[in-house]
């Protein structure tokens, strides 16, 4: 997959979809003007980590996003369920992508999360 981070916000921006750069590697994206909070609209984040890309929700619950992810459209699609901060990704979701849920101990060494 060879999706830059300007690619994939011009993608996004071009559907209406909000994103802001967190770190140099995390983005995140949301329907909303402003900071993405988590009871304003579903938003999390998209991140690459030593090459591989990953979707966050707050909560957090992690996905690896297989090489062949597109990752616009999972985006797109994800960001309009709910009206709030969506904990995990929906299973119909998860499938059709073939996300790859990490368990907490693997996304805390690669995000920090404590």
């Amino acid at each position: 997959m060879t999706m830059t981070w300007s690619a994939l916000k011009d993608a996004l921006s071009s559907q209406g979809i909000v994103t802001a750069m967190i770190s140099g590697n995390q983005m995140s994206v949301s329907l909303r003007s402003g900071p993405p909070w988590p009871d304003a609209g579903n938003s999390f984040s998209i991140s690459n980590v030593n090459g591989s890309w990953y979707l966050c929700t707050w909560a957090p619950v992690c996905y690896r996003l297989p090489e062949q992810t597109d990752i616009a459209a999972l985006c797109e699609e994800f960001v309009h369920i709910g009206a709030g901060a969506q904990a995990v990704v929906p299973p119909d979701i998860v499938a059709r992508y073939s996300l790859v849920e990490l368990d907490f101990d693997t996304a805390s060494r690669l995000f920090g999360f404590e």
